[in-house]
């Protein structure tokens, strides 16, 4: 009997290193935060390097520079989906930002905010080239708007993702901005954040 609890106690510790190990070096979600930066977009890299996400996107607040691709593979690995999980399964969502916009010029909802100048408010389509291996949005999150100053006040641009698909994917294509997929022609599910449109709008300094 006591051989029995020995072994019975040696597997549960031996589950239990695994478990633990696991959660150190990424083993459940095969990611455990190696990353890479390129051309504006950041990867999470797989522990083994045969998969990637792309995670954010950083936009540079130019209203003109509207275009960014999704690399085909990153450091060898394929990018098979926009957004994913790392370590035991934390999410890390696919978004866009801007590093450089001043923290006070960041909200949600510029209309609901009292200003000391003029201030104007719009989606910005940002065309999101995907490449042949993305297969799936695991997981999204919607941009804030990004105020930028300019001689009239302050203009608040909020990036929303057009999507324009690789032909040579073999699961998904674009049609009018949105990802479908080949298999069956169905909206691919987790883009909703990333492309609904809100209003424009415009509001004068309190007392203007």
């Amino acid at each position: 009997m006591n051989g029995r609890k020995r072994s019975l106690r040696a597997v549960g510790l031996m589950l239990l290193a695994i478990l633990l190990l696991g959660g150190c070096s990424g083993y459940i979600t095969g990611y455990s935060g190696n990353y890479a930066v390129q051309d504006q977009v950041r990867y999470e890299i797989g522990d083994r390097k045969t998969k990637a996400f792309a995670a954010e996107v950083f936009w540079d607040m130019d209203p003109t520079h509207t275009d960014i691709r999704i690399a085909d593979k990153i450091e060898g690995a394929p990018v098979v989906s926009l957004g994913g999980y790392v370590g035991t399964g934390v999410p890390t969502p696919f978004f866009l930002t801007a590093q450089s916009a001043r923290k006070e010029l960041i909200t949600d909802a510029p209309g609901e905010t009292t200003w000391e100048v003029p201030v104007t408010w719009q989606d910005l389509l940002i065309t999101v080239y995907v490449g042949k291996n993305v297969e799936r949005i695991p997981t999204s999150s919607p941009s804030a708007y990004f105020g930028i100053e300019t001689e009239e006040g302050i203009a608040f641009y909020r990036p929303v993702c057009y999507f324009v698909c690789d032909e040579e994917n073999r699961k998904l294509y674009s049609k009018d901005g949105l990802l479908y997929l080949r298999a069956d022609d169905t909206l691919l599910e987790g883009q909703t954040n990333l492309t609904a449109r809100k209003p424009s709008g415009s509001a004068e300094p309190a007392g203007g």
